[in-house]
């Protein structure tokens, strides 16, 4: 049994928050007018759906650079990519 280093979980327990909250609050940023005060002539997030992407895509690419940066083996870089 492989024993774990607490510090090591606690970092990785963290940067899966940051890896979600970053693009959270970045797609939240763009948000202009409140939700019911919002006219209906009015684009109350301009590029919202645009930068809602990053929510897909940071995590994505976090999670494959880690991928690629531990394992070795080059059957399993090329499935990743």
């Amino acid at each position: 049994m492989r024993k774990t280093d607490p510090r090591r979980d606690i970092l990785a327990i963290v940067g899966m928050c940051l890896m979600i909250g970053i693009p959270a609050m970045l797609t939240l940023r763009t948000v202009q007018d409140l939700p019911g005060h919002a006219r209906p002539e009015s684009n109350p997030s301009p590029y919202g759906y645009t930068i809602s992407l990053l929510l897909f895509l940071f995590p994505v690419l976090v999670l494959g650079f880690m991928h690629l940066r531990k394992v070795k083996p080059i059957d399993h870089r090329r499935a990743l990519l």
